[in-house]
């Protein structure tokens, strides 16, 4: 039960640094506010794929403070952060590198720490993704996520192997927020065989410049659905 567990918050790491917020932990993307942004808004997506192609170094978006819990009543805390370590060589390839660092704890339990990296080419397409529990990734099919989009848009952003023999498949979708604010949805699921053997919903709600101010998670994997949201501290720069 514990290696499910982890490689269920193993896997939730990788959307979030992709990445998956909502306006205000938890919230609705387009509740609280006054008005709700309107379908074909566009959307400055630059500030994020910054970071989370790893093109700038030393910048960071940091969510200290995510808390939630389990559809079996049991409270859970954590923290998350995603790093642009910018470029290096990996594999005798030039990529650009970017790092997802996730603590999460039940309440009375062990603490789980993940890393995830990844491996970005030039032009923005992944090169392989590497995670701390052994399991490596290499795209089948992706298409780069867009500098820019509009509120409504989505797409597939890839369909990546694992080493275990998994499937990844990666889908996201632009949200209206409030008041200008946007709701960035990345929806994975890994499937072994037809078997899908872990879901997750990771909202990112970005302010009107395209930053993101907090994020929320739902991931479904061995029976257990874990919730955890926060908000973003910094500039992220």
């Amino acid at each position: 039960m514990k290696t499910n567990i982890v490689k269920a918050v193993s896997q939730w790491s990788i959307a979030i640094s992709m990445v998956l917020a909502l306006a205000g932990c938890g919230g609705g993307g387009g509740s609280g506010g006054t008005t709700v942004t309107p379908t074909g808004t566009a959307v400055s997506m630059v500030a994020f794929k910054s970071v989370f192609l790893g093109i700038s170094s030393a910048r960071a978006y940091n969510f200290p403070s995510l808390v939630g819990s389990d559809n079996q009543g049991r409270s859970w805390s954590g923290s998350y952060e995603l790093v642009a370590n910018g470029t290096t060589v990996y594999e005798s390839r030039n990529v650009s590198e970017s790092q997802s660092l996730l603590k999460a704890q039940m309440t009375g339990g062990v603490q789980i720490s993940t890393v995830t990296t990844r491996y970005f080419l030039a032009d923005g397409s992944v090169y392989k993704i590497l995670f701390s529990t052994g399991v490596s990734y290499v795209p089948t099919s992706q298409a780069v996520l867009p500098a820019s989009a509009k509120v409504g848009d989505s797409g597939t952003f890839g369909v990546f192997t694992g080493s275990d023999g998994t499937v990844l498949t990666y889908k996201w979708a632009l949200n209206a927020g409030s008041s200008g604010s946007s709701v960035l949805v990345i929806s994975t699921i890994v499937t072994s065989g037809s078997t899908v053997t872990l879901s997750e919903i990771d909202n990112i709600n970005l302010d009107a410049n395209g930053k993101p101010t907090s994020v929320s998670a739902v991931t479904t994997g061995s029976g257990v659905t874990v919730t955890m949201a926060g908000n973003m501290t910094g500039s992220g720069a």
